[in-house]
């Protein structure tokens, strides 16, 4: 078993990103916060009244309701944890500015890794009761509406997503953004020297962990106009003021002048990266990871993403195997087979990836490689959760021919590498053939824990070890 310190967390388009507090038994607390830069406004705005501001942050769901029921009905994706546990929640001003190309080479992104620790200033919002929701479909707020016949008229307003699918709001705290509030900027830098972003922080001891696409992310400054008005004469309490289905009306017939609803958009665009805070303390899996056998190997492997930890195999160890290959073998199949020990289906990844660590320690960077099966075969490579007939998760299979068989040859062999196992992410799956170092991206925090190999034939979990298994076929000199 190997603890990472980190994992790179930058964001990349459409990747999702953990956000919350999880608690398990195998692998601790783990807290996951997000860091974030903001785009230019949607547009400008003259004299306006602001009414409120939200960020508002889609779900992953899907719709659920039933042909018979008219009503929006959905289910939340993508979530880990216990989603009826509530957590802490804050949103602050991020102080520290993101440099999006790395200042010792502009030609390259800069790197951001999940331990790096961000300073923050204002806080905008707080929630100490946060818990995702699949009936977060609309939000109600104050709007000013009426100036001039004997002061403001305050109506309530709503906020609805496209197709009424639920999404987080948080209602910000609008005298912390005044400096961003009615000002023209000349370019996005200038923005962002002024507004670096904003941290989302999670705490708390147990709760769920939402996987978020981030892309639609945005916090709306929604505003009454003072230049851009329009004149009513019949006011009654039927009205709908700004067209948008809400009955915001009051019982007057008097003429007078309405302010015109604008919302300003300033998306979660540019850098956005992940901070990462995990204790193994009170898991199973703290003294696998803080006292590892790296002589015998271990019964249990702890894989988890997100930062987390790694399997570290040697095949071959004490075997001699230029006995094998001049046995002349043609290898018709290799598999390794990794057995599940713990059966929590919410919390295990779909898939896992196998490959070459880097064992230089002279090198100061990552330059861990795919296997070759990975590079030509793509999912006969495999490494997917399997399940039996009742839908139990099993076991994970990765197909490692190809290597087997570099390993084997009676000539040009090459030498085994210690190999690793972690959970899969998607930027994992390599897109040439050139395509050879392993990426140290990873936010998918699900983990399990496998079978190892430390066991003798009397062991009751003998037959659940880790397998390798080669199928051949024998040549004649």
């Amino acid at each position: 078993n190997k603890n990472l310190v980190s994992s790179r967390v930058d964001s990349s388009v459409g990747e999702l990103m953990p956000l919350g507090v999880f608690q398990s038994d195998d692998f601790g607390l783990f807290k996951s916060s997000l860091i974030a830069q903001l785009g230019m406004p949607s547009s400008d705005w003259e004299n306006p009244i602001l009414d409120a501001v939200y960020l508002e942050i889609p779900y992953d769901a899907k719709s659920v309701r039933e042909s018979s029921d008219n009503k929006p009905k959905f289910e939340l994706q993508n979530i880990i944890g216990d989603k009826n546990i509530s957590y802490d929640l804050k949103i602050y001003r991020l102080n520290t500015f993101l440099n999006k190309l790395d200042p010792t080479d502009p030609s390259k992104n800069k790197k951001y890794y999940s331990d790096k620790i961000f300073d923050k200033s204002d806080l905008l919002y707080s929630n100490s009761a946060f818990k995702p929701n699949e009936n977060d479909t609309i939000e109600y707020y104050h709007r000013t509406l009426i100036t001039d016949i004997g002061g403001d008229i305050v109506a309530i307003d709503s906020i609805k997503s496209t197709g009424a699918k639920p999404f987080m709001r948080f209602a910000l705290d609008r005298t912390k953004l005044n400096d961003i509030y009615n000002k023209t900027f000349d370019d996005i830098n200038s923005f962002r020297e002024l507004f670096k972003g904003i941290i989302i922080e999670a705490n708390g001891s147990d709760g769920s962990v939402m996987m978020l696409n981030f892309s639609n992310a945005k916090i709306n400054f929604y505003i009454s106009s003072g230049e851009n008005t329009e004149k009513l004469t019949e006011y009654n309490a039927n009205a709908d003021l700004n067209n948008d289905g809400v009955i915001d009306g009051e019982d007057v017939t008097t003429d007078y002048t309405v302010r015109k609803k604008k919302i300003i958009t300033f998306p979660l665009f540019g850098v956005k990266t992940n901070y990462f805070d995990r204790d193994y303390s009170s898991s199973s899996a703290f003294n696998a990871l803080t006292n590892p056998n790296t002589v015998d190997g271990e019964k249990k492997l702890f894989v988890q993403g997100a930062a987390g930890s790694v399997a570290v195999i040697d095949l071959f160890r004490n075997i001699d195997l230029d006995e094998y290959r001049a046995k002349n073998w043609l290898i018709n199949e290799a598999n390794l087979t990794f057995f599940i020990d713990n059966q929590n289906d919410n919390e295990l990844p779909n898939r896992l990836l196998l490959y070459k660590t880097d064992t230089d320690t002279t090198n100061d960077i990552n330059e861990n490689e795919q296997l070759v099966d990975a590079i030509k075969e793509g999912n006969l490579f495999n490494g997917f959760l399997q399940k039996d007939s009742e839908d139990n998760p099993i076991k994970y299979k990765v197909n490692i021919t190809e290597y087997i068989t570099q390993v084997l040859k009676k000539e040009d062999f090459i030498e085994p590498s210690q190999l690793a196992l972690k959970v899969y992410n998607t930027l994992d799956t390599p897109k040439t053939v050139e395509d050879v170092i392993v990426s140290d991206f990873s936010w998918n925090p699900k983990g399990v824990v496998l079978y190892g190999n430390d066991y003798i034939s009397t062991d009751a979990d003998y037959d659940k070890r880790i397998k390798l298994e080669i199928y051949y076929t024998e040549l004649k000199n």
